[in-house]
């Protein structure tokens, strides 16, 4: 056995050795977290309704600077979309062009599927019929 196998036989061999101990590590490391977590419970169920006091007060002083962003962000949208109508005019010829080019190259497709889904709905029709006629 060469250098490397040696290495690599003693450090398996040594992971192997550890390994109870990391996996005993490890699950105590679990429970004492999942400890802390139920123990903290009755202090965060205790302080939520500061917490929320908080949050409701925040929003509230906040109202005015968040509406005011809003009109201005719908003011910029708005802008924007009556600045790019003439561009949009423009590319209407190219955009219908392409729409019935796929349209038209896809149409064989289309109305195979099309065929088949009212196939399937007329054949779902005809077999709910005895459900739907019977008497209640």
């Amino acid at each position: 056995m060469g250098a490397l196998g040696i290495i690599l036989s003693d450090g398996l061999g040594m992971v192997v050795d550890t390994l109870p101990s990391m996996i005993d590590a490890g699950m105590q490391l679990i429970s004492g977290l999942a400890d802390g977590i139920i123990g903290a419970v009755p202090v965060l169920i205790g302080q939520l309704p500061e917490l929320i006091d908080q949050i409701l007060g925040f929003l509230t002083e906040s109202l005015p600077t968040i509406l005011e962003q809003g009109s201005a962000i719908l003011l910029s949208l708005t802008d924007g979309i009556v600045g790019a109508i003439p561009m949009l005019v423009e590319m209407l010829p190219e955009v219908i062009t392409s729409i019935c080019g796929f349209v038209t190259e896809n149409l064989p497709t289309i109305l195979e599927q099309g065929v088949q889904i009212l196939t399937s709905l007329a054949t779902g029709i005809i077999g709910a019929l005895p459900e739907l006629i019977s008497p209640a």
